[in-house]
């Protein structure tokens, strides 16, 4: 045989041999990779399949259940209720095994942290008033605000307290005059009572400061106070001597109140959040916590 095609032989094998191995290793290290994916595309498909079929046995038992409570003389739904209870829970069961985070049953979760009401004879205090506006004063205000931060202990109850204060009211009666101003901090006053809840109390602390107290407000005492500052940044308000309309802004400070709080602490982390709303700008709301 010549050497040239002995040489180009040799050449050829080698070929084969590299892309072959190369072949090889490659497989060998994609298939790692390819089978955790198929897994974890297994998985997904499982864990539907199962959430289907629990919620056809839920919905399936609610079915019987309402066929039960219709039924004249009742059904004999013992064998069927138990025989779907026990299906949920192997399904249950073999979710968990296929799911990195294994699922609660809803029905099994314990409430650790028992929500409490606020006492039944919570009634505010509504003397003595402001004569101007007719809402509750100063007075009034630490009196109903001690009786809410009473009736806060022994539950989980949380309240709440807003203060909002007109923005820069000296300057703006410096320029349409102190009765115009008066009749405008009124108005303010007006829509925090007509922005409030009916088990809420409005007080008037200073001419152009106004509280609110919220008892009960779970987590929504931040949305309370947001829905409060759109409404007055949102109204046109009106000079009552001759009806021109006047920019009127607030400041808005809230806090939450829990069981145990100090009251003096409670008022002064409102008024310092309230402090950063004004030097934020104008219809500014700050949470204290």
């Amino acid at each position: 045989m010549p050497a040239e095609t002995l040489i180009f032989c040799l050449i050829g094998v080698v070929g084969l041999m590299t892309a072959g191995g190369g072949g090889f290793v490659i497989g060998l290290l994609a298939a790692p990779w390819f089978e955790q994916r198929a897994f974890r595309r297994a998985m997904a498909q499982i864990e539907t399949c199962l959430n289907l079929a629990q919620k056809r046995l839920q919905s399936s038992q609610e079915v019987l259940v309402a066929l039960g409570q219709l039924a004249p003389n009742g059904l004999p739904m013992t064998y069927p209720r138990d025989g779907l209870l026990a299906a949920k829970e192997k399904l249950l069961v073999a979710l968990n095994q296929v799911t990195l985070t294994p699922l609660a049953d809803p029905e099994d979760t314990v409430v650790t942290d028992e929500v409490l009401p606020l006492p039944s004879e919570l009634i505010w205090q509504r003397t003595p008033v402001d004569q101007a506006s007719g809402l509750p004063d100063a007075e009034a205000f630490h009196a109903n605000f001690q009786l809410l931060l009473n009736g806060l202990n022994g539950s989980s109850m949380v309240a709440g307290l807003l203060l909002v204060q007109m923005d820069k009211a000296a300057q703006l009666a410096g320029r349409i005059g102190a009765a115009d101003v008066e009749s405008l901090q009124q108005k303010l006053g007006s829509l925090v009572v007509r922005g409030s809840r009916e088990q809420d109390l409005v007080c008037r602390l200073e001419p152009d400061l106004f509280a609110l107290l919220l008892p009960d407000v779970a987590e929504d005492g931040a949305q309370l106070a947001e829905q409060l500052r759109l409404m007055v940044r949102q109204h046109h308000f009106r000079q009552a001597s001759n009806g021109s309309e006047v920019l009127v802004t607030a400041s808005f400070g809230y806090t939450d109140c829990l069981a145990g709080d100090d009251g003096e602490l409670l008022l002064d982390a409102a008024r310092s959040a309230m402090s950063k709303s004004q030097r934020a700008g104008r219809n500014q709301l700050t949470l204290a916590r």
